[in-house]
This record gives C-alpha cells, sequence and structure tokens, in this order.
C-alpha cells in the first residue's frame, strides 16, 4: 500500500516538491568546513544571524611563527650546548676574542637583521626577532642572574676542562664564572642575533621610529661592552713627579720586560688632604691602646675637651699643619712636610696636678711628639687618615689627543679611547709623596656603547611622548567594536 502523506492528504510520491526559496542547499567550498555552531559568511564576508562588524581572521597556524614552548626548548639546546663545549675545552680565554674576532662576531650578530630586511616572509627570521624567543632569552639570563647571587664566582683558569684533576666538573661547566662561561656567552650571541632581527622588523615598519631606536640602542650597547670586553686593556703606571712616563708597571714576578703604551702621562703634582687626627693613651710599656678592650680616642675637631680614661684631657689648641719652633712647641706652618699638633692639658681624675704640652702625629720630615702620663701611660696622637689626594697631570696619545686635569680615585681623566684614575701613592711619605701610581683603562668600544645607550635614552624618551590614554585610537585606526576585547579593532 502506497503510504499517504499527513499533511497533504496525498500520497508521497505524488506530494508537491518544496518551492525553491524554501530549498536549502547542501554546503560547499568553505562552507562545507564550517564547524558547528558558526554561520556561513554572507556574500560579503559577514556570518549571517550575527549583530556588529565581522571578528579577526584567524591566521592560519602554518602561518604563525613558532611560539613560547619552541623558544624554551632553543634556549635549553643553546645552553646544553655551551655547557658540552666548557666540559670539554673549558672557560674560554677572554683574550682570545680581540679584533677581528669579535667584530667577526659583531658581523655574525648583525646577519639577521639583514636577512630580515632581504627575507621578510622568512618564518625562522620572524621567529628570531620576536617576542616569544626574547621572552626565552630573558628568563634564562635571570636565572643565571639567580645562580651568580647565590653562589660565589670564581673561574677557573682558561684551557681548564672536565679532565682536569684540578678543577672540579662543576667549575670547568662553568657554574662558577657563568660571565666567562660558554653557556653565557652561546646565549649573549642569541640574544644580540634577536635584537638585531627585530630591530630590522621595525625599519619595514617606517611608523615605528620608537621600536627601531630602542633595539638598535640595546644592540649597540650590549655589543660595546660584551664583545668589546677582549680589546680592553689595564695597566698600572708609576710616574715620578717631574716626569713623563709612557711604560707600564712590569707585571708581577718579573720576567718581562715593561709593556710601553700607546699614552704618555706627566705628574706635575701631587697634593693629599687628611682627616683630623684622634688622641689616645697607650701602655708606656707594650705600646697597645688602652683600654685594651675597648680603645678610647679622641677625634680633634678643635678646641674641646674629653674624658679619657683616668684622666680629664682639654684641648687647647689645635693646628692641621704645622711644624716645630723648638723647645717642643708647634708654630702653624702651611708646608707639605708639615703635620697635625695639638697643645693640651691633662689632668688626672681622682685630683692632682695638671700637665700641659704638645703632642703631634708627626710626618715624613716632622717627628712625632707625645707626653709621659705616670710610669705606665702616654698620651700621643694617631696617625691621620687620608681625606683626599690628587695628581695634576697632563696626558698625551699615540693620535695627538692632549688633556690636563687633576686627577682623583673617582674621578679620571679622559684622553681618547684611555681614561687615567689615581691608584696609588708613597704612604710612608704622606704628603711628600714624589710619585703616584695610576690605573690606565683603555676601551676602544666605548663610542659604540655610548652611541647605543643614547640611541636607547630617545627611544624610552620616545615611548613617553607617544603615549596615548586609554581607550583612544590613534589616528587612521578604526575604533574597537563593542564587547571586543580591549585593544582590538574592527
Amino acid at each position: 500500500m502506497t503510504p499517504i502523506d499527513p499533511l497533504s492528504g496525498l500520497p508521497e510520491d505524488a506530494a508537491p516538491a518544496p518551492a525553491e526559496e524554501d530549498a536549502v542547499p547542501a554546503p560547499t567550498g568553505e562552507d562545507a568546513d564550517a564547524p558547528d555552531g558558526v554561520s556561513a559568511p554572507g556574500a560579503d564576508g559577514t556570518p549571517e544571524g550575527t549583530e556588529g562588524g565581522p571578528p579577526a581572521a584567524p591566521v592560519p597556524p602554518r602561518r604563525r611563527p613558532w611560539g613560547l614552548s619552541e623558544a624554551f626548548l632553543l634556549c635549553a639546546g643553546i645552553t646544553a650546548g655551551g655547557f658540552a663545549a666548557g666540559a670539554f675545552f673549558g672557560p674560554p680565554d677572554p683574550k682570545a676574542f680581540k679584533a677581528p674576532l669579535n667584530f667577526a662576531l659583531l658581523g655574525l650578530a648583525a646577519l639577521p637583521g639583514f636577512l630580515r630586511l632581504a627575507f621578510p616572509a622568512s618564518r625562522a627570521l620572524r621567529f628570531l626577532g620576536g617576542a616569544p624567543f626574547a621572552s626565552a632569552l630573558i628568563c634564562f639570563f635571570v636565572a643565571f642572574a639567580l645562580w651568580m647571587g647565590l653562589v660565589p664566582q670564581s673561574a677557573p683558569g682558561p684551557g681548564a676542562s672536565v679532565l682536569d684533576s684540578g678543577h672540579g666538573t662543576l667549575a670547568s661547566l662553568g657554574l662558577f664564572g657563568l660571565t666567562a662561561s660558554p653557556p653565557f656567552a652561546f646565549l649573549f650571541l642569541a640574544l644580540l642575533m634577536s635584537l638585531s632581527a627585530a630591530g630590522a622588523k621595525g625599519l619595514l615598519k617606517p611608523r615605528k621610529p620608537v621600536f627601531v631606536l630602542n633595539h638598535l640602542g640595546l644592540f649597540l650597547a650590549l655589543a660595546g661592552l660584551g664583545l668589546g670586553a677582549s680589546d680592553r686593556e689595564r695597566h698600572f703606571m708609576t710616574v715620578s713627579e717631574g716626569h713623563v712616563e709612557w711604560r707600564a708597571d712590569a707585571a708581577a714576578g718579573g720576567g718581562s720586560a715593561p709593556p710601553e703604551l700607546p699614552v704618555a702621562v706627566r705628574l706635575d703634582d701631587f697634593d693629599m688632604e687628611e682627616y683630623p687626627a684622634s688622641l689616645a693613651l697607650i701602655d708606656r710599656n707594650t705600646g697597645v691602646p688602652l683600654p685594651e678592650a675597648a680603645p678610647v680616642t679622641y677625634a680633634l675637631d678643635g678646641a674641646g675637651s674629653e674624658s679619657l680614661p683616668g684622666f680629664e684631657l682639654e684641648v687647647l689648641e689645635f693646628l692641621p699643619k704645622a711644624a716645630p719652633v723648638g723647645g717642643g712647641a708647634f708654630a702653624r706652618a702651611v708646608l707639605k712636610a708639615s703635620a697635625q699638633a695639638a697643645r693640651v692639658r691633662v689632668r688626672p681624675s681622682g685630683g692632682g696636678a695638671a700637665a700641659e704640652g704638645w703632642v703631634s702625629s708627626g710626618s715624613s720630615m716632622v717627628p712625632p711628639a707625645y707626653m709621659v702620663l705616670g710610669e705606665e701611660r702616654v698620651l700621643v696622637m694617631t696617625g691621620a687618615a687620608p681625606r683626599r689626594f690628587v695628581s695634576k697631570v697632563k696626558v698625551f696619545t699615540r693620535e695627538g689627543v692632549e688633556a690636563e686635569r687633576e686627577v682623583e680615585v673617582n674621578s679620571p681623566l679622559t684622553a681618547g679611547p684611555w681614561r687615567v684614575y689615581q691608584y696609588g701613592y708613597d704612604t710612608a711619605a704622606g704628603p711628600m709623596s714624589l710619585w703616584s701610581r695610576f690605573l690606565l683603562v683603555g676601551d676602544r668600544w666605548r663610542p659604540v656603547s655610548r652611541a647605543g645607550f643614547v640611541l636607547w635614552f630617545l627611544g624610552a624618551a620616545g615611548l613617553v611622548l607617544s603615549g596615548r590614554p586609554a581607550g583612544k585610537a590613534s589616528p587612521g585606526t578604526a575604533p574597537a567594536r563593542r564587547g571586543a576585547p580591549a585593544g582590538e579593532g574592527a
């Protein structure tokens, strides 16, 4: 029997076909791949049955660069390779990376940037200059910094390997001298390559000058400080007053002639300022300050009074620069050979006759003066500590640069690539020292690092000045859709 259609009352084979507008076409092409719950796009690309603008089209996964997981794996591989190199070849000798090798490494670090400009669509170069790889590198450097903060660093000598009996395995791996180890060097080179690739990304987008300044400045600063370390020179030089010296001090232990430097130093004058001396009681027989458990001193800063163990002390006069004038007395004398002196009155604490006289710390030309108090105690003036010592010098370089000024411990003189620091003097002679010892530091990469810091500062200032309040879009950017995440445009 032929079944009857309940709606039309006719046999099913005679039921009318659905109207053309009611017919649902089979999905074809991209519609067939649409996931459940997502309407197929209309003719204009807008999904049917949705409100607002179209969502941002996702990039196919195969076109995206690698992500954070791959970045951490790559950094782990670089670190493992560095530890393996340190285990079998030992820590590298920093002096082995002098020019021209450090220039070759600089070119290798800058190569990804040039390749990125030539091949902007390269997946590997986009990953190298991307945020995931930079984040992984930063995490590894933070881990290295934590290790160096917790474990004392003392790198073994060049050429030490895990096979040497004189060095342990951990030491030869570089764990006690990370900044001079192969893992640190490999990661540092990877960081420079990442910065060059990222900076080239900014050059491909002319509207990102701040991005380029930040990355290029950091690249130059790190390259000048890191790669230029092998060319940095440190020498000590002793110069007599009124003489010119261009030879560095011989190395400890002798055996080699003093090296001649491309810089000469002339010492014109040396001067020193001292802190006020102190008064103290000492045992006349042993010379030990009293009381032995906790010696008491009185700092001289002018006239005043003080209690010392068993005595009442009164300072009647204090002369920062004085010279003996006979009869145990002193008078003011502003000379290099002068010494500090004080006229004091001492009275026993339990009562008794007071004693008055001069005490002095002495100098290389002035003998010290002291007061004998009974049979066991002596009042003396301690030696004055140097407050400031300075040398007036003139520096000549092979390039024809001349500079003249006063040099102090933390105030060097700069002449071309050289900086001259005050390092020492004849401590036995004190202010009468006839020579000074200087520390000379030569760094020909300093202009590179300084240029990097300048660009980095300009980039940071650009970030501050180009900042926009939250919620305001930049010119030419469509406003965000209602309900869309912050920062997402139409």
